[in-house]
């Protein structure tokens, strides 16, 4: 399901859940409503930077939270914008009934669209430009397009006839279609930062 961050640098959160939940619904034929601020929160002890006073985290750092931490159901966290609460008591222990299996860096289109074809999704950290605030299905890329800052997607698919990958974002339902939207292999080559394939228990 497509959520919407709002105004809170709680992407890389959102990013992972939807990486997630796309996993653990192949795997249990219904998707998991899995909570992005746990998984916001629990990064940022993970992550390259001291402390957690900050917005924000690194894609590695959310990756590694997964492993150490799991993910737990959406009740037990729930997200409300730019109030985190506190988690229920068990969030913990329902967490580890979501663990994570495997998970490694791609690098290249080839790695990404071999990753997304065998695991089903990938996640990564990306220079948004102008081309994001278009609205469109597939987001518009031109060299001299202006960066904003680093975001965090899920990448759920790829169409090689039109040299596009299929993103899931984190800006609600009214953004691309559906909350979903196109983003050019060239585009991708020349803004992704990093990228991490990961994979669940059989």
């Amino acid at each position: 399901m497509v959520r919407d961050q709002g105004k809170e640098g709680t992407c890389t959160g959102h990013a992972i859940v939807g990486v997630a939940e796309l996993l653990y619904w192949r795997k249990l034929g219904s998707p998991p409503d899995l909570s992005e601020r746990r998984a916001y929160e629990k990064a940022k002890h993970y992550d390259e930077w001291e402390g957690t006073d900050y917005e924000g985290s690194s894609i590695r750092g959310t990756v590694k939270a997964w492993e150490k931490e799991g993910i737990s159901p959406e009740e037990y966290w729930p997200y409300k914008d730019k109030t985190p609460g506190k988690p229920k008591p068990d969030a913990d222990k329902k967490a580890k009934e979501y663990p994570i299996a495997k998970y490694e860096r791609c690098q290249g289109i080839d790695n990404i669209k071999h990753a997304i074809h065998y695991r089903g999704c990938v996640i990564a950290g990306i220079t948004v430009h102008d081309g994001w605030y278009d609205g469109k299905e597939i987001i518009p890329y031109k060299p001299e397009n202006t960066p904003h800052g680093g975001h965090a997607i899920a990448f759920v698919g790829y169409d090689d006839d039109r040299e596009i990958f299929w993103i899931k974002n984190s800006w609600g339902k009214d953004w691309g279609r559906d909350g979903f939207a196109g983003i050019t292999y060239k585009d991708a080559l020349v803004n992704i930062q990093d990228a991490w394939m990961v994979s669940i228990p059989d």
